[in-house]
């Protein structure tokens, strides 16, 4: 074998090893430049690679804490040119088989399960700007004042002019009442108008 065909090999495996990586997050949204993030750890003596891309699936963002593992990937030739792939959240939490999950570091949760989408949060707005408290079955309602329209009459009928400070049962035919509102909805989940 010429000298030439081990250096074409040495080349060729230098392309094909170590395209794969792991790392650690160093650092996030590297000089405020969305979609950057810093890799520690790469390999033994490595130094901080800094600002590299974060690859996301389309339609969701995230940012990792510092010293969450990494996959990374090599573009190019040089050694440190990564992107950022994935992240390995040793904390994240277990699903069954066909679940799905959203979470972050706070302890919010979007789960899809069963069926169903069930959110935790310490607070749930419906919308941007939420403020008004969602209602719920048995909340509290305040009626506004009442005014009662229709015929008034008594049961049993009463011949003659009720005397001052008689009991007595009033039916009231086709009544009409003002709106009310809810007096106190949810605390921690509010919706917009």
């Amino acid at each position: 074998m010429t000298p030439a065909d081990k250096q074409w090999i040495i080349d060729y495996v230098k392309q094909q090893v170590a395209v794969i990586l792991g790392g650690n997050t160093a650092a996030t949204q590297v000089d405020d430049v969305p979609g950057t993030e810093s890799i520690d750890n790469l390999f033994p003596g490595c130094p901080t690679v800094e600002g590299r891309p974060l690859a996301h699936p389309y339609g969701l963002v995230s940012r990792a804490p510092k010293g969450t593992a990494q996959v990374t990937a090599r573009q190019g030739e040089h050694p440190s040119n990564r992107l950022v792939l994935l992240h390995r959240d040793k904390n994240r939490p277990s699903v069954a088989d066909g679940d799905v999950w959203l979470y972050d570091a706070h302890g919010n949760q979007v789960k899809l399960i069963e069926g169903k989408i069930v959110m935790k949060s310490n607070a749930i707005e419906l919308g941007e700007g939420a403020t008004k408290g969602v209602a719920r079955v048995q909340d509290p309602v305040t009626l506004n004042p009442v005014t009662l329209t229709g015929v008034l009459t008594t049961v049993p009928p009463v011949p003659g002019p009720i005397a001052a400070g008689s009991t007595v049962a009033l039916q009231l035919s086709n009544p009409t009442l003002n709106a009310g509102a809810i007096a106190q909805g949810s605390s921690k989940v509010t919706a917009v108008d």
